[in-house]
C-alpha cells in the first residue's frame, strides 16, 4: 500500500524504531467510495443517541484515543502523532455535516408541522 502511494510510513522522532502509518490524499480518494456504506453503518450505531450524546460520545472516543496512542508507544510524541489525525478529523467532520442523518428523529419531529 505503501509502494501504492496509498499510505505514508514516518518514523518517529523520539523513537526511531517506531513507525507511524498515515493514509495519504490518494488512498483517501480510493476509500471515498466506502464512505457512504461506512456513514450508514455508524449512523445504525448512534441512531439512539441525541445530538448532545453524540458530541459526548465523540470526545470519549478521542479522549480514548490519545490515552491508548500514549499507553502502546511510551515516550512517543503522541501531540506530534495526533496533529496528523487533526487533519483526518476535519475531514470526517466535513463528511459528518454532509449526512443527512444527523439530524436525530426528536429534531426531525419539532420541525414539522402538525395540519
Amino acid at each position: 500500500m505503501v509502494k501504492a502511494g496509498l499510505l505514508r510510513r514516518v518514523r518517529d522522532r523520539g523513537d526511531r524504531r517506531t513507525v507511524n502509518v498515515f493514509l495519504t490524499s490518494k488512498g483517501e480518494k480510493v476509500l471515498e467510495p466506502a464512505n457512504p456504506a461506512a456513514w450508514e453503518f455508524m449512523q445504525q450505531g448512534i441512531s439512539p443517541l441525541s445530538s448532545e450524546d453524540k458530541n459526548v460520545f465523540a470526545s470519549l472516543l478521542e479522549m480514548i484515543n490519545h490515552r491508548l496512542l500514549a499507553y502502546f508507544n511510551p515516550g512517543a510524541d503522541v501531540e506530534g502523532m495526533l496533529k496528523g489525525d487533526y487533519k483526518q478529523q476535519e475531514y470526517l467532520m466535513r463528511q459528518w455535516r454532509k449526512q443527512p442523518w444527523l439530524a436525530t428523529p426528536r429534531a426531525k419531529r419539532r420541525g414539522t408541522r402538525k395540519g
